[in-house]
């Protein structure tokens, strides 16, 4: 008996028109953490040859999570991180020429599944024009770590080291009076040695 043919699901979308250009957002970045019924979504079109539920991207609250987005207006730019996973102690920033460097790191906890501990390393590209020393970043109240440096064309290049307040939100300030984070910077835009930004709580 001859063999049916068999039509094998097409391995990219068939719609011509979807961008694959640079995103300016980068979403599930919270690696480790398992997955919700939520999450999952059936095949929009069922076939016999592909019954692995797709992960929804859309729709969820935790799509809006581990989320790494970067903005380059005329005069600022900006990068957020969703860092509600670790403490601001647990956090460090370098910044080397046109690089910044976050970086973060807890022991192991426990969860839902048992233990899980966590590291990760993330590298931002200034865009030219980016005035390091004027780096500035800060924690707000639902985990995002909000970097911005602002662009000057004309700006002059130098060895800069400044303590840097990390600012907060007003209701996060509410919430813990009194309590107050620091940011420590040190840039340099003409050694290859990385000096830190850390950020602490008392």
């Amino acid at each position: 008996m001859q063999e049916e043919d068999r039509a094998i699901p097409h391995a990219y979308p068939m719609i011509p028109n979807i961008d694959f250009g640079p995103q300016g957002r980068l979403y599930d970045q919270h690696f480790g953490e398992a997955l919700s019924p939520q999450d999952l979504l059936c095949p929009t079109l069922y076939h016999g040859y592909y019954v692995r539920p797709r992960v929804s991207s859309a729709g969820s609250a935790r799509s809006t999570r581990g989320l790494s987005e970067v903005r380059a207006d005329a005069d600022v730019y900006r990068a957020l991180l969703d860092v509600s996973q670790f403490t601001p102690g647990e956090l460090a920033v370098d910044c080397v020429d046109n690089l910044v460097r976050v970086r973060g790191e807890h022991a192991q906890r426990p969860d839902a599944h048992g233990f899980v501990s966590r590291t990760f390393t993330r590298l931002y590209l200034l865009p030219p024009g980016a005035v390091a020393h004027a780096l500035r970043a800060r924690v707000t109240h639902d985990g995002l770590l909000e970097i911005t440096v602002p662009l000057d064309q004309t700006a002059a290049a130098g060895v800069v080291v400044r303590a840097v307040t990390v600012e907060r939100d007003e209701e996060e300030e509410e919430e813990e009076l009194g309590s107050q984070r620091s940011v420590v910077k040190h840039c340099d835009n003409h050694r290859s040695t990385p000096t830190h930004m850390g950020l602490k709580v008392p």
